[in-house]
Parts: structure tokens; sequence; C-alpha cells
């Protein structure tokens, strides 16, 4: 026996989205508790048992394991309730409204990630529905707080309930999207992702009062200096072999993973972008190496006063394998011997980056399901340049976790991806009724093998 799809009306599938879509879950603050409600009455009524575990006020944690045969966990379907602000104001739709319009579903988290929520449900009720009994236990995890770090929802999990989440493969957001490139469908599956530090970068002269310029020394000047060197310093590249092995398949061959295996050469080439490398070059540069992003610069506190001190605020994101180290390398390398300086790490804001093989059965086993919908398809191991949930599970039990929410991109790239934490979110009922098919078929043939 096997999971039929068809147990599940495209229309059900539909109003949760709309439903879940019309709860504010705006994190800060998040409020998920209500959507986890929503989500438990919804397996309830399918003769499901699931837990909410609440990790702070109206924050909740939806919990579900559908035992098999083995009695062993093997596969957890993860994805997160909050979402981040709406400029309402700026919206052609309500971003709480689900409305449809011309068979697009609007709202706030359709991308990102309440889509992944509902497709990952309605693989969870059509298993039920059908009467499956897989091979291993399955894990359906709704988690808040994912847009601010996850301490209260997948990071909780990790640290205080190990024994209900450990699990050696992991679906979650990040990835699926699917491009069409000459004859073949190219999905992305996200294997890996960068870590984040954060520095300061503190420069020094000495203090006097305004109305007397030239008797101190501004250290001001020297931070201009700074920002302007880090602005112009090219890092070194070191992209991994899925992130050349990504380049090569989407469109670029033998000849660009050539090129962005050398610094020279890929300098030289995203500095002097051409086709379509001019609107995917930051991307690219920001997988192949690590970034410095200078977000934030202070001085004196007081209009009237020349400051002795003033620094930079730094989000630099390091390649899987880097770490706090690398980071102070790089920066001396930049600065060193141009001005006084010091650099120290913001309290807490360390987090490596993480990475999980391609080639695995879980791979395949998407790889299989996808074929079988479209003859041409092949995946991509693709790194995020951002980080999501699933590095708490890869650092922590060494899980396989993948970013697979499946979709077909059909109209412009650029505008799809610029609705994620932007304007205007919304996903087709064809896409979410597809995206759910595909997983329900996954999970089928994944929790099939013994």
């Amino acid at each position: 026996m096997s999971i039929d799809f068809r147990v599940l009306e495209k229309d059900e599938i539909v109003q949760w989205l709309v439903d879940i879509l019309q709860i504010d879950t705006t994190n800060p603050p998040g409020n998920e508790l209500p959507l986890a409600n929503y989500l438990a009455k919804v397996l309830q009524k399918e003769g499901y048992e699931p837990e909410i575990i609440e990790t702070e006020n109206n924050r909740g944690i939806l919990y579900l394991r559908i035992p098999g045969k083995s009695g062993k966990p093997k596969l957890l379907l993860m994805s997160h309730s909050d979402v981040v602000p709406a400029e309402k104001d700026t919206w052609k739709h309500p971003p709480f409204s689900g409305k449809i319009v011309d068979g697009e579903i609007w709202g706030r988290g359709a991308l990102d990630c309440k889509g992944l929520v509902i497709m990952e449900l309605a693989a969870v009720i059509a298993l039920k529905r059908s009467g499956f009994k897989p091979e291993h236990d399955l894990i359906y995890l709704v988690v808040p707080d994912e847009e601010v770090g996850g301490e209260k929802g997948a990071k909780y999990m990790v640290e205080n309930h190990p024994d209900k989440v450990k699990v050696p493969y992991l679906i979650n957001e990040g990835g699926g999207g699917g491009l069409r490139k000459k004859n073949k469908w190219l999905f992305t599956i996200s294997n890996a992702e960068k870590g984040a530090f954060w520095a300061w970068v503190k420069v020094f002269g000495t203090p006097g009062h305004g109305s007397v310029p030239r008797a101190s020394k501004n250290a001001l000047h020297d931070l201009a200096k700074v920002i302007h060197i880090l602005e112009k310093h090219k890092t070194k590249i070191s992209p991994t072999e899925d992130v050349l092995k990504q380049i090569e398949m989407l469109g670029g061959g033998k000849t660009a993973r050539f090129i962005f295996s050398h610094q020279k050469l890929a300098d030289f080439i995203l500095s002097h972008p051409i086709g379509e490398l001019k609107k995917a070059g930051a991307m690219l540069d920001a997988m192949i190496r690590p970034t410095i992003a200078i977000t934030m610069a202070e001085g004196s506190d007081k209009v009237n006063v020349i400051p002795g001190e003033a620094r930079i605020g730094i989000d630099a994101r390091l390649l899987p394998g880097q770490n706090w180290e690398d980071l102070e390398e790089e920066l001396n390398r930049a600065l060193r011997g141009k001005v006084k300086y010091s650099i120290e790490q913001q309290k807490g804001m360390g987090m490596p980056g993480s990475i999980s093989p391609f080639d695995t059965p879980l791979k395949e086993s998407i790889e299989k399901v996808l074929i079988r919908h479209e003859p041409s398809a092949m995946v991509v191991p693709y790194q995020l340049t951002g980080a999501t949930d699933s590095r708490f599970f890869r650092t922590t039990f060494g899980t396989v976790a993948y970013g697979f929410m499946p979709f077909k991109i059909t109209g412009n790239i650029d505008e799809v991806f610029s609705q994620v934490h932007g304007r205007n979110e919304r996903i087709s009922i064809e896409n979410l009724v597809w995206g759910s098919q595909i997983l329900t078929e996954v999970v089928d043939n994944f929790l099939s093998i013994p």
C-alpha cells in the first residue's frame, strides 16, 4: 500500500493556506500559538493526536510523530509559522487577507514559509487517509521564531527535547524552486548555508570640542577610511564542490566552473558582468566567498563633541567550515598598516555555516519523484547565503537537512524572490497543490525503503 494523493481535495488544501495566512504571526512578537492550535484541530479531525509545546506566552510548537513499523524516526518535515513584518500600505492586497486573485493566494508567508507548512500538512493527512503504514517514523514539526533566530522554536526543541526531534533526515525551507533551462527543469535542493558572525571594528583619535576641530584628531576620519577600504576589499574565494556543481548545472558549464574556482578570474568576471550575470552576479559572488557588510556606524553621541573613538558594525557571512579566526584574518588583511584599529566579536553573535552531503537516499527519492512528473527534471545542490533552522539539526545531530519546498518558477525569477520578505508575497494555487503532491510522493517513496 502507498500514499494516495487523490484522497485530498484541491479546495481544502487552498483553504488551509488561506486560513493560516489570515493568522498574523508577525515576529516580533510572533503570537504563533493560534496557528499551532489551528493545525492541531485539522490533524485531530483526521484522527491524529498532535502535541502543542508552548515556549512562552502565546508561542507554540506543533509536534506530531507518526509511528512506523520499525519504531525508529527517519524523516522530519519541518517548517516555521512566524513571518517578517509587512508594510500594509505598500501591498496591492492586504498581507493577512489570504485573498485569492487570478489563481494566486496572497499573504505574508505564502512563500516563507506558510506554503510549506501546508504542503507538509497535506502529505501527513494524505498518509492518514490512505491508511499507509510507513517503514519508519515520520515527524511533522511546525516551529515559531525562525525569523529572529529560532530560540523559541527549533533551537528550543533541539536543546530541550532532543529525543523528539533527533532524526537522520529532514526537509525544511530554503530550496525547491524549479527553473526551466532550455529543455530541462532544474530543481534546487538546499544542502548548505553560510554562517553569520557580527563584529565591531573600532578606530581611535583624540576627543575635543566641535568649535575647535583642528585641535583634535577626529576618529570619524579614520572610520571613513575603514569603510572605503572594506567596501573595495575582495575576500578570498573558497567555493565548495557543491557550489561549483551548482554553477555548472545552472547553465554555466565547465567553463564557468573553472572561472569561479580561481580568484583573479572570478573577481574580473564579477566586476564586469554581462547577460544573466548582471542580475545573478551579486548572489553568485556571495556564494563563493565570505561577505562583509557594513551595517552600522557610531561616533559621538553629541553634535558638538569630536569623537575620540568611532566604530562600525559588520554582518559577515562565512562559508561552511570557516570561523571567527577566518574573519579576523580577512579584516586584518584589508586594514593592517592603514589605520589604528581593533576588532571585536559582538557578544553571542557567532553562528558557523552548515552543510549536508548531497548524494543521499533522500536526494534520490526527491529526484525520482520529480522525474515522474517532469521527465527532464534534474536536482541541483544549492547553498543559501542566509540561515534557516536546519543548522541546529546539522550541527547537533548530524542530520542530513535539505531545503525543499517544490514549486515551478514560470515568471520572472527576480520578481518571485523579491516577494520573500518583500511586497506582494503570493503563491499560485497550481504550485501549492503541485508542491503538496510532490512532497507527499517523496514521503511515500522515502519511507517505503526498508
